[in-house]
């Protein structure tokens, strides 16, 4: 079993680029019967299984945007986005430029230690900002991977419409 982000009660949401919460339960193939899948749980044995995307679908296309608590549950992964760090590097640019003025004057005054620590704190705010430019694209990288994993077996995953329970199946998936 693997968990998921519970964001609105949705089996599948992302909040914050971490996944945990609700269960999806994985199972090696799905037995069938002639009308279709049989639901996985112990105590269940359901049939037919719908697919999770197409549940979500007709819910929300009866209901609007949402509002049903099936839609609400079953409602797919928020794509990661890069965070915005305009203020950063403006901040960054403000501070140079006020350590660069000072720098000046203090150069006029004949202080080269003056300058030479105005130097150096504008290389640090310059390696601050390509750091955190740098740590954001990591984690949005890592968080895109995560996305596209879990928007694959929402893709692939089937609930049973009797007891709720979501599954997807290995092989389906590419597990092993």
């Amino acid at each position: 079993m693997t968990h998921f982000n519970n964001h609105a009660n949705s089996v599948f949401a992302q909040q914050q680029g971490t996944f945990n919460g609700d269960v999806v339960t994985y199972v090696n193939h799905f037995r069938q019967k002639s009308d279709g899948r049989i639901c996985p749980a112990g105590n269940c044995g359901a049939s037919p299984l719908s697919m999770v995307r197409m549940v979500w679908q007709e819910q929300t296309r009866l209901d609007g945007i949402g509002t049903s608590l099936l839609a609400l549950a079953l409602t797919p992964p928020i794509p990661p986005h890069k965070p915005d760090r305009t203020k950063l590097i403006m901040w960054a640019v403000i501070v140079d430029l006020v350590v660069l003025c000072c720098g000046g004057s203090a150069l006029n005054h004949g202080t080269t230690v003056s300058m030479l620590i105005n130097l150096a704190i504008v290389a640090t705010s310059i390696a601050i900002v390509i750091m955190t430019k740098r740590a954001d694209e990591r984690q949005f990288q890592n968080n895109l991977s995560e996305f596209n994993r879990i928007i694959h077996v929402w893709n692939s995953a089937w609930i049973c419409l009797r007891c709720g329970t979501v599954s997807a199946s290995k092989a389906e998936l590419g597990y092993p």
